[in-house]
């Protein structure tokens, strides 16, 4: 049996070497599996959010707040549970997007490059791209950093950052 924790670690250092500013796409038929897997790491995210919220709502009668308090530790435990069902639908909605880019991506003939791309001969790994230059900077959570509205939250009506 592998634990919930070990699972997680794993699934972190996975995305962030994936995330990893020299991490390359060799050849661009790459694209369509990789669509695919993370099409299907997120499936599994669900599936693991809907099994922590599940474990919240199941142990929350075990929970207390930092003061020992049962009362306030269950309402954290069910809140916890309640956002984490949140996150499952949010993520539901990314894969719905992530899967519609997977079929788009599946119409694709990739033609053989007549040299090199630019990016990779005169760009550093740790050089923004030309677009990524005209883009405002991301936050750690990646809505876009100063879309805020002022003494707004920055999200729109149906949850999303702006």
């Amino acid at each position: 049996m592998v634990s919930m924790e070990a699972a997680a670690a794993a699934a972190e250092a996975a995305l962030a070497a994936m995330a990893r500013p020299d991490v390359t796409l060799d050849e661009p038929d790459g694209s369509y599996s990789t669509l695919g897997s993370v099409s299907a790491g997120l499936v599994s995210l669900r599936q693991a959010l809907d099994q922590l919220a599940l474990w919240h709502d199941r142990a929350a009668g075990r929970a207390a707040d930092d003061d020992s308090e049962p009362r306030s530790g269950y309402r954290h435990a069910i809140m916890a549970a309640a956002r984490l069902r949140h996150a499952t639908a949010l993520v539901q909605r990314a894969s719905v997007e992530i899967d519609a880019a997977w079929a788009e991506n599946g119409h694709i003939v990739w033609q053989p490059a007549p040299h090199p791309p630019a990016a990779t001969i005169h760009r550093k790994p740790d050089e923004p791209t030309e677009l990524a230059r005209r883009l405002p900077p991301t936050s750690a959570f990646g809505a876009s950093a100063g879309h805020e509205e002022a003494g707004g939250r920055g999200h729109r009506q149906d949850g999303l950052a702006r």
